[in-house]
């Protein structure tokens, strides 16, 4: 009977000291990264006003300025075709596009018929094949005609022309994915 005791006792205290160890070790690993982040916010602390900023903005973004491009093209009458100085025009957007990867265009065209939606395809075909700029990042937008009578009271011309449009600044996120922005 003496070795089921000894045999049960030393079985018993076998099991304490692996479920001791375990807890050990458990609390070990939750401690020291809780001090870890204890300790640093500790020796580095947030000012009130920084906290306040960083509130608003979402984790891995990052606000992007980028030159301000607002320009006006103006087609001849009854044209969809691209003139010399219409692409000089396009030339500098494509210029933008090129090197500030992260932003677009926006193209509008303020005549909602036929002749409007080639004006504004040549237009995307022109910046896209000479500067090799993505379709997603030209946005075409074609107004209505209750918006376009507003318009006609700024320009005269407002039938053969065409805004096109970069802006200032943008919020990129961040892809953890591929590392990039």
């Amino acid at each position: 009977m003496s070795s089921f005791l000894y045999n049960s006792i030393t079985n018993r205290l076998f099991i304490f000291s692996i479920t001791l160890f375990t807890i050990l070790l458990t609390v070990l690993f939750i401690a020291a990264p809780a001090y870890a982040v204890h300790s640093f916010s500790n020796s580095n602390p947030i000012k009130q006003s920084t906290a306040q900023i960083k509130a608003n903005i979402p984790k891995q973004a990052l606000l992007v300025q980028i030159p301000n491009q607002y320009d006006v093209v103006y087609f001849s009458d009854n044209s969809k075709k691209l003139t010399v100085d219409i692409k000089r025009v396009l030339n500098n957007f494509g210029y933008v596009l090129k090197n500030y990867h992260q932003t677009y265009v926006v193209i509008i065209q303020h005549k909602a018929t036929d002749l409007g939606y080639e004006r504004l395809f040549n237009i995307a075909t022109y910046l896209a094949l000479q500067f090799d700029i993505e379709e997603e990042r030209i946005q075409l937008m074609l107004m209505s005609e209750g918006e376009s009578n507003l318009y006609q009271d700024i320009d005269d011309n407002w039938k053969n022309s065409t805004e096109i449009i970069i802006p200032k600044a943008i919020i990129v996120t961040y892809d953890p994915n591929f590392g990039i922005y």
